[in-house]
């Protein structure tokens, strides 16, 4: 029981890492893109 929890937990956070990453993907994107609107 233990050890499934935990590997739920890792899932859990597994996920939420790939969010933030294509998250902060999505921001360097559309700062680039500001820039060179306003440049």
């Amino acid at each position: 029981m233990s050890t499934y929890l935990v590997c739920r937990l890792f899932a859990e956070m597994w996920l939420l890492i790939l969010l933030v990453y294509r998250l902060l993907k999505i921001l360097s994107f559309f700062m680039k893109s500001i820039r060179l609107f306003f440049l």
